[in-house]
């Protein structure tokens, strides 16, 4: 079933949005050419003639969603054009068009920067069921360097420094430094984590490089390979989970990149939580004399050990494996844990009965419960075995094999006492 942009958990269905973002590559951040100011606009500097490079990343993107890139131009009236179909340019004289560096994202190359490409560059994630696109903008400002007179050479970047100090947003503009790889500033950083469930956890990355390092972050370990709300990919620096919950425990592993390599750090994250009880099969059914077995899988920290895990009958109260028709096993599988019930075999008294399987930690109790139904056809056991007796009764075999044979003898030794 396709669930388009829902997200669901423990029965309730939640949005989720899509986070659109824009790495700035050329000129990247730490030039000092790509302005963020308080209003939020972040607004990009270009020189005439040179390569302005920008990927668009989608977080959570939906199924079915498309990225388009789009321009609104400051001269003749705000006119508005799309830029690309996928990753197809609708004009590849001016624009260039490709894949990110990260799995939903779409890269915008302008080869040679000059005045007509200045305007209002907007990246939206379109998806089906959304009233409005999930949208990042930059603003594309293009100026002048003049290559002739040595003295006027800087003059678009004395502008910048200009109007940054107007603004209050001095940065440091063309310091040359050496390129470094992103190393990872493991005392700002989170180490492995332990919580209660429904405490509020925040997991930490910091990272330094030059350029500055481009930080997201990933789930290697854990049910589910989904970062809570965020998908597969969270960029950002840090992870925030309101009231944590079981399914998050795991391990993230923070990636810092830039154009030198890549650093990574590994955090795991702990959950302490009650049991959490399922059996298997959910519907149990069985034909008459076959056997039937049954999967309880706990899932609890700390674990459930084997005396707090217990089966029960709504006819005959507590289940034992002291029975000839009763056999019960306890897997231990670190925090999973399984204790498996098998009847050998169902009988007609077992239909409508309620069997419960209940595990106990420091932390609550927990239960699951299944009926058992009549299957009118031999229904096989979970581990994929016949239910029922198929063993080969030889004996017969071996009598109707041999019959033949001794009419034929018999039939000889009449004749013969004949002649």
């Amino acid at each position: 079933m396709d669930f388009g942009n829902k997200y669901y958990s423990r029965g309730y269905e939640r949005e989720v949005t899509p986070d659109v973002s824009i790495l700035d590559e050329t000129p990247s951040a730490y030039t000092g050419r790509v302005i963020s100011y308080p209003n939020k606009t972040v607004e990009t500097r270009g020189f005439i003639g040179e390569k302005i490079v920008m990927q668009c990343n989608v977080f959570n993107m939906p199924r079915d969603a498309r990225i388009i890139w789009r321009r609104e131009s400051f001269q003749g009236g705000h006119i508005a054009e799309v830029i690309n179909d996928g990753l197809m340019s609708r004009d590849m004289s001016r624009w260039k068009i490709g894949q990110g560096k990260q799995q939903d994202s779409v890269r915008l190359e302008i080869l040679s920067l000059d005045e007509t490409y200045e305007g209002l560059y907007t990246c939206e994630c379109q998806y089906t069921g959304s009233v409005e696109p999930a949208r990042i903008q930059r603003v594309l400002r293009v100026f002048e360097k003049s290559n002739t007179d040595p003295v006027d050479s800087n003059f678009a970047i004395k502008r910048v420094m200009v109007d940054m100090v107007k603004e209050s947003l001095m940065r440091p503009c063309l310091v040359l430094q050496p390129r470094t790889k992103p190393v990872i500033v493991t005392h700002r950083s989170s180490y492995d984590t332990d919580a209660n469930v429904n405490d509020n956890v925040v997991l930490q990355c910091a990272a330094e490089g030059i350029p500055t390092p481009y930080i997201y972050w990933q789930r290697t370990g854990g049910q589910s390979s989904i970062i809570r709300n965020y998908g597969t990919l969270k960029s950002g620096n840090e992870i925030r989970f309101d009231a944590v919950q079981a399914d998050d425990a795991g391990e993230y592993v923070c990636f810092a990149e830039n154009s030198m390599g890549q650093a990574l750090w590994r955090v795991q994250l702990r959950v302490r939580h009650p049991p959490m009880v399922r059996i298997y099969p959910f519907e149990p059914s069985q034909l008459v004399n076959c056997n039937l077995r049954l999967v309880c899988t706990i899932s609890a920290n700390p674990p459930v050990l084997e005396p707090a895990v217990f089966w029960t009958s709504n006819r005959t109260g507590s289940i034992t494996a002291d029975t000839p028709r009763t056999r019960i096993q306890y897997l231990n599988a670190g925090l999973m844990r399984h204790s498996v019930l098998d009847l050998l075999p169902v009988t007609s008294a077992d239909f409508g009965q309620m069997l419960t399987c209940s595990a106990t930690n420091s932390l609550g109790e927990s239960s699951s419960s299944v009926v058992i139904q009549q299957s009118p056809t031999e229904v096989r056991l979970v581990n994929g075995r016949h239910a029922c007796n198929r063993g080969t009764k030889w004996t017969m075999i071996n009598m109707k094999l041999l019959l033949p044979v001794i009419f034929i003898a018999l039939d000889r030794l009449v004749f013969y006492s004949h002649v």
